[in-house]
């Protein structure tokens, strides 16, 4: 074959140009995924955050960031602050079972999440509006949770890697 390629038969990929059957907007998923997986500058703040990289990858399969060998995957994130680890910590009277993000939001900021977008039907694209609305609010009240425990208990906040 030629050069870069796996083979003889013409139908292999370059290493040199891979994945070119993606379009423009699975590049640019593709990049900022990669980037936000693996970068040692960002600090990832979730509740059950390897559930939602699998849902990643479930939506996503055919993306390289995804492919076997890249190092993405729930474990493998450098950097990543479960919330619900840190709020049991700063918080004794958080119940160490089944602890609902709702549940949760409430006990640490004392806001009510409207659980009727969490229960809709994720997996179906493109997103509704509303459900664009409930996962940047779900991503803000996740921050807001992490600025919350970190004025209560310091000690949670030093117990993180990037922030000791």
């Amino acid at each position: 074959g030629g050069e870069g390629t796996d083979g003889d038969s013409g139908n292999e990929r370059s290493v040199f140009e891979p994945y070119t059957d993606l379009t423009n907007r699975e590049r640019e998923i593709n990049a900022f995924l990669t980037t936000l997986f693996t970068s040692q500058r960002i600090t990832r703040v979730g509740f059950m955050f390897g559930f939602d990289v699998y849902r990643l990858q479930s939506s996503y399969p055919h993306l390289p960031v995804f492919k076997p060998g890249a190092e993405v995957g729930p474990g493998q994130t450098p950097f990543v602050v479960e919330i619900l680890d840190m709020a049991r910590f700063a918080m004794p009277q958080v119940p160490k079972f089944a602890v609902s993000l709702a549940k949760l939001v409430d006990l640490v900021i004392h806001i009510k999440l409207d659980k009727k977008q969490q229960l809709s039907n994720w997996a179906q694209r493109p997103l509704t509006s509303e459900q664009t609305r409930y996962a940047a609010d779900d991503g803000h009240t996740v921050v807001a949770m992490l600025d919350d425990l970190a004025a209560r208990s310091p000690a949670a906040l030093a117990r993180l890697p990037n922030f000791a």
